[in-house]
């Protein structure tokens, strides 16, 4: 049986503003005997160069399968709570070389991911609420290990610091109090 996909293209100079809750994937909670097609039910995001995507959080349906989002270069997704969940993450996450992540501070982890694909995207700190470090990004072992970001803007008075912590299969960044020496 067919899926039913529901997909986002925020394109150049676009913005989309979700005050709210932003569900990929919506499934209903309870869904015995409609477990395959529930598991056909995905959405989809794509924030293209020049395009903004600001949400407070963004969740994912219970049930559902292939929930994506991904930033290419130029692209900016903020989100001031989470990504997903523990016991719900996001499929895919993909963050193109000069996408951005826009983030709070606040030392809990923002994202889930089962599958992190990113090379040289950029992670923004818009804020700190508490805390100066986290495991940001929350990926499943094996799909993530090669990710790698950059630090971004961070609020003044902070530099970032951000790594690959393949141990614990997370994206960790540390704030450091004080400008870097040059």
């Amino acid at each position: 049986s067919k899926g039913m996909i529901g997909f986002v293209d925020v394109g150049t100079n676009g913005t989309m503003v979700v005050n709210d809750n932003l569900i990929l994937g919506q499934t209903p909670a309870d869904v015995t005997g409609f477990e395959a097609q529930a598991s056909a039910v995905s959405g989809q995001i794509q924030v293209d160069d020049g395009g903004t995507l600001r949400a407070k959080q963004i969740t994912v349906g219970q049930y559902s399968g292939n929930n994506a989002i991904t930033v290419n270069g130029g692209g900016t997704l903020e989100v001031s709570n989470a990504i997903a969940s523990a016991s719900t993450a996001l499929g895919t996450l993909t963050v193109n070389s000069g996408g951005a992540l826009t983030l709070t501070m606040d030392g809990s982890t923002k994202v889930y991911v089962t599958n992190l694909v990113a090379s040289s995207g950029v992670i923004n700190i818009s804020s700190v609420v508490s805390g100066t470090f986290a495991h940001l990004i929350s990926y499943a072992p094996g799909d993530g290990e090669t990710a790698s970001f950059v630090a971004g803007t961070v609020p003044p008075g902070y530099s970032a610091t951000i790594f690959n912590n393949t141990t614990t299969h997370t994206i960790d960044l540390t704030l450091t109090a004080g400008s870097p020496k040059s």
